[in-house]
């Protein structure tokens, strides 16, 4: 669907309600931790066999062979008949899944081929997130209020790092990295539209506390300063520029990026530029989309 045809108001209203996005509650998550909720509670998952569901869906579609899983499950330690333990296991994720399945073949959720075991895609958390994220990216340069509220809904859907507590291992943890620097990316188009649209004022506390969680991210400084130039407190901008200088010289011995120099020269002169509301370009233009895990 090309959202920024006719329907895209229609269609970004719906993403940032969720509405046409299946149930209110996603059937799977892997946003803040691994869980499945296939009907519309938790399902309560023995350590192992919520690690198994972590692995097949890090896979995203691949088979993955007992051999292989069984290395995920006890690393460094498989059990001497891993196809055995690992068929166990994978036996008790689908009666979890599916408490009135009668035979292994017939699960609806996790399929055995000739290369392995693969999870069949449904309704998953990071999908939703992916769609709204993917979303707001397309809807800022021509629809930047619509974007705004889109991109804030995904906000709402990151509810914590991807896989949790399995968000370090070995199996996931370039996946989970890709996925986090792409959120970062969104948190900062946010920022963009939210500057453009909103009172600066009101936005002061957030800006500073997402500088102040990557400090080294100097767009996020930047952020800051316009907010704070915006609202009328232009001291307190030039101030930020001048904390954030001697921390980079301190912490990393560089100097400030040209850009934030630039900035801090605009404020310095009071350029009106600063005071401008035009709707902001995407800051990933280019970028390739993150392919769903149910595509």
């Amino acid at each position: 669907m090309d959202i920024l045809s006719t329907g895209c108001n229609r269609d970004a209203t719906r993403l940032s309600t969720g509405r046409g996005l299946g149930q209110n509650r996603p059937m799977f998550r892997v946003l803040g931790g691994v869980g499945a909720l296939p009907r519309g509670s938790e399902v309560d998952l023995q350590p192992q066999v919520r690690r198994a569901l972590a692995c097949l869906w890090a896979a995203q579609g691949r088979p993955v062979s007992a051999v292989e899983l069984a290395d995920r499950l006890w690393p460094g330690d498989a059990p001497g008949d891993p196809e055995r333990v690992v068929h166990v296991t994978v036996g008790r994720l689908r009666r979890a899944l599916e408490p009135d399945l009668d035979r292994p073949k017939a699960s609806q959720f996790v399929r055995t081929t000739a290369d392995g075991y693969v999870l069949v895609p449904d309704d998953l958390d990071l999908d939703r997130y992916t769609t709204m994220r993917d979303a707001a990216f397309d809807l800022a340069p021509a629809f930047p209020d619509r974007a705004l509220e889109v991109a804030a809904s995904a906000r709402a859907a990151w509810v914590g790092v991807p896989w949790g507590e399995y968000a370090l291992e070995d199996w996931v943890r370039r996946l989970v990295d890709d996925l986090e620097e792409r959120h970062r990316a969104l948190e900062e188009l946010w920022a963009r539209l939210a500057l453009a649209q909103r009172e600066p004022g009101d936005l002061v506390a957030s800006l500073r506390a997402a500088a102040q969680a990557e400090p080294f991210r100097e767009v996020r400084w930047a952020q800051l300063m316009r907010a704070l130039y915006a609202a009328g407190r232009q001291t307190e901008a030039l101030r930020v520029f001048d904390e954030v200088r001697v921390m980079l010289r301190d912490e990393l011995g560089i100097d400030p990026a040209p850009e934030l120099v630039e900035l801090h020269r605009r404020v310095l002169e009071q350029h009106p530029s600063l005071l401008a509301t035009a709707a902001p370009s995407s800051p990933s233009a280019g970028m390739p989309k993150w392919p769903k895990i149910g595509a």
